[in-house]
């Protein structure tokens, strides 16, 4: 869980250095830790087929969480994806999506619609 805490840090480090993703019109974005850009999609399935290309058909939990972007005080909603171990205790996180204004119930019916077989038993909302 340590290097999960890290990760997160890390994820959120990122997004806080950047301007809201919905300021240069990209309407869905997955920070991840160590890159000083978020990946951008134009469409919600894009960002759910990436996201499911990177769980490896690892169970993922899905977490909203909410803070200010660079330079703003408004709060905003994104949601933390973690790799869950076997004991469903969160140890590495995929990143943080923006998903421009939606939570992580969008997210997890955009996840299943990627992956039908697999992410209805792999995935668990927080």
């Amino acid at each position: 869980m340590r290097g999960t805490l890290s990760t997160h840090a890390q994820a959120m480090a990122e997004a806080r250095r950047t301007r809201a993703p919905d300021r240069f019109k990209v309407p869905y974005a997955l920070f991840v830790a160590g890159r000083e850009r978020p990946y951008a999609f134009a469409d919600l399935d894009g960002l759910a087929r990436s996201i499911q290309r990177r769980r490896q058909g690892r169970r993922i939990q899905l977490t909203n969480v909410s803070y200010p972007f660079f330079g703003e005080i408004e709060r905003r909603t994104m949601v933390a994806i973690y790799i869950l171990s076997t004991d469903a205790i969160p140890e590495s996180q995929i990143g943080l999506a923006w998903l421009a204004g939606l939570d992580s119930r969008a997210l997890q019916a955009a996840l299943r619609a990627a992956d039908p077989e697999g992410a209805l038993n792999a995935m668990r909302a927080a």
